[in-house]
């Protein structure tokens, strides 16, 4: 009976740890609890959140009647994993605050199943837009419900790394931006966590690891060209954090883009993500991943209707 036991225990693990990777578009168990060891080890008190929100959307899959297609590209994990990193980002703690939490990553799975309900007509996959959603009203609503919204301030990112270069030169500061516009894909301001995940990308996927740099730091280079000395400067990486997402994600479909159209999609997220925050900024609302959820969807709807809504390759992974 024990060994029964141990064996279910280990299957759900293997699956949670899988769900968890997608995060980054493998599935991988061993990929999994390294990007969760060093997610905690980076900022344990708001990883912690994005652990126990994934850890309820998992959970849901296996207890509840859950289409296969979200199993399998474990996007309730996926995105109860971005709502906690996110509500412990834009939240200060209060009397409301672990209630809303918890209202929120129970409300992911069934959000995650209307999106996928209604996108699929379109074959897109939800992405991470369920979690956009959630936090989108909860914020609306913060006030009334007695949340406290708590914006990080955007500033110039610390020069950390290459401390050993001249900091004044333009590609350390390109270096330091890109590293530093990786790390806010999870809501850190921290250039040494991005060098850490592009790291590990590269670890286990050299070719993905690969355009998941480049579209970073083409996103980056153009906004450099681009920018101007404002309240959001091309150093603070802000508008460049999708480009490597999207571009890591495109070069792990099963549908294969040519590298031309994955980088003219990087670029494409990070005009994207300018717009985004014109126009939501009326709304007084954060674009988080928005830019990514519509950059991808273009890509997915410029390719033959027979695209499915995987969301990560099959990858063997024994643990």
């Amino acid at each position: 009976m024990m060994a029964i036991e141990a064996a279910v225990f280990k299957r759900h693990f293997k699956e949670y740890l899988e769900g968890t990777s997608q995060t980054l578009f493998f599935k991988n168990a061993y990929f999994g609890l390294s990007f969760l060891a060093i997610a905690l080890y980076f900022s344990g008190d708001v990883f912690l959140y994005g652990f126990l929100a994934s850890l309820i959307g998992y959970l849901y899959s296996i207890l509840h009647r859950t289409p296969k297609v979200l199993k399998q590209t474990g996007l309730m994990t996926i995105n109860g994993f971005f709502f906690g990193i996110a509500f412990a980002s834009f939240f200060q703690p209060s009397s409301s605050f672990y209630f809303c939490f918890l209202m929120g990553a129970l409300a992911i799975p069934l959000m995650t199943k209307m999106s996928l309900e209604i996108l699929q007509h379109w074959k897109l996959s939800p992405l991470i837009a369920p979690y956009i959603l959630i936090i989108w009203t909860l914020w609306l609503g913060a006030y009334g419900i007695g949340l406290q919204p708590a914006i990080k301030s955007w500033q110039q990112p610390p020069s950390m790394i290459f401390d050993f270069l001249p900091q004044t030169e333009p590609l350390v500061q390109l270096l330091a931006s890109m590293f530093f516009s990786i790390s806010q894909i999870f809501f850190l301001q921290n250039s040494e966590f991005g060098m850490a995940l592009l790291a590990l990308v590269l670890l286990f996927s050299p070719r993905r690891g690969l355009f998941f740099f480049i579209g970073a730091a083409l996103s980056t280079l153009v906004f450099y060209g681009i920018s101007n000395e404002g309240e959001f400067a091309w150093q603070q990486g802000f508008f460049s954090c999708s480009a490597g997402l999207v571009g890591l994600g495109l070069a792990s479909l099963p549908e294969k883009f040519a590298w031309q159209n994955i980088l003219l999609f990087c670029v494409l997220s990070l005009f994207l993500t300018l717009a985004a925050e014109h126009f939501f900024s009326g709304f007084r609302l954060p674009i988080m991943s928005l830019p990514f959820v519509l950059t991808f969807w273009f890509a997915m709807l410029s390719r033959t209707p027979r695209l499915n809504v995987s969301w990560a390759v099959n990858e063997s992974s024994s643990l």
